[in-house]
């Protein structure tokens, strides 16, 4: 009698604390809120293309007004929103949500998911920076062939080339895409010092010529595939001539000779993709440095400088080699 007395108190008992607990709040096991229903409902909503970080989940969040290149984040048990704007390369290298080392050991994925970032970079470069080597290959002519018989024939003469760098800016990006910038070089030649009474017979005073061209360019390319592509450029020049002898001192009238000439330029040149090639060089050049594109490129320079304050001109093609890097 005693112990079924005790088993009706203990059924009482447990009734009401649950009836207690439902007061109270207390989500019993199987039993969900209708609270917790209409949240699910306003996460479903949510644009694909942003993510929302939570990280207290005990409090209320608005989804809406949330724009696709946000993330909205809160920090937890500070009740404040914060909201970052992303950058063209963050929304590029977003990957959405995955979840943490999905990919791990999983060296094909990684492979395709490199690719697809550099389809999706490779012409956004809103800049550009170049370098070439040209090959001095030019037409020098003076009223008395000095340059010839002391910068090409001399014993011990030689014409190094000239570098040159160019940094641009695009106005208009698609398969033909159009820009402007400017360029800069340097070329180096070395002869030797002949005598005006005996023709032909070399002093041993050696003579060094340096060129610096400086181009203003406008021009466009023509890229019919990520592979490859064709640019021209041309524009207004001004070159600089800087002459200097060895048997003369420092200061000593004669030891340098400087003059000026304005002239134009033109350049063509095949480009040929890197990126392209190597998908694990594009993923590392567009994470680590904004880097969209680099090319190898093999390039001609057209000049015409014939206003120099001595009797002589500098014109004709010459062929070079060279890199050049988009970034955003």
């Amino acid at each position: 009698m005693l112990s079924n007395g005790l088993k009706i108190l203990i059924s009482i008992s447990f009734l009401s604390f649950n009836v207690f607990a439902e007061d109270f709040g207390i989500a019993m096991p199987d039993q969900i809120k209708g609270e917790e229903s209409e949240y699910n409902k306003e996460a479903e909503n949510l644009d694909k293309d942003t993510s929302n970080l939570i990280m207290d989940a005990g409090e209320e969040y608005d989804f809406s007004n949330i724009k696709s290149d946000e993330v909205n984040f809160s920090l937890p048990s500070s009740g404040e929103e914060r909201v970052k704007k992303l950058s063209e390369k963050e929304k590029i290298l977003s990957t959405g949500n995955e979840v943490p080392f999905q990919f791990e050991n999983r060296e094909n994925i990684i492979s395709s998911k490199n690719a697809d970032i550099y389809r999706e970079v490779y012409n956004k470069g809103a800049s550009g920076f170049g370098f070439t080597y040209i090959k001095d290959e030019y037409d020098v002519k003076d009223g008395s062939d000095l340059y010839r018989r002391s910068f090409e024939e001399a014993t011990g003469s030689k014409k190094a080339g000239s570098l040159h760098f160019t940094f641009d800016r695009y106005l208009s990006r698609g398969v033909i895409s159009t820009l402007w910038g400017f360029g800069a070089g340097v070329g180096y030649a070395q002869g030797k010092g002949l005598f005006k009474t005996s023709v032909g017979q070399e002093s041993s005073a050696k003579f060094q010529l340096y060129t610096v061209p400086l181009d203003l360019r406008l021009g466009f390319e023509l890229e019919p595939t990520r592979f490859f592509k064709i640019g021209l450029s041309a524009g207004p020049s001004v070159m600089g001539l800087l002459q200097s002898r060895s048997d003369k001192d420092s200061g000593e009238e004669g030891k340098h000779r400087r003059q000026v000439s304005y002239g134009y330029y033109g350049n063509g040149k095949l480009q040929v993709s890197l990126n392209s090639m190597f998908d694990d060089l594009s993923f590392k050049t567009f994470s680590q440095g904004n880097v969209t594109n680099m090319f190898l490129n093999i390039e001609a320079r057209v000049q015409s400088f014939e206003n120099f304050q001595d009797d002589i001109s500098i014109t004709g093609t010459s062929l070079g080699v060279g890199f050049s890097f988009e970034y955003l």
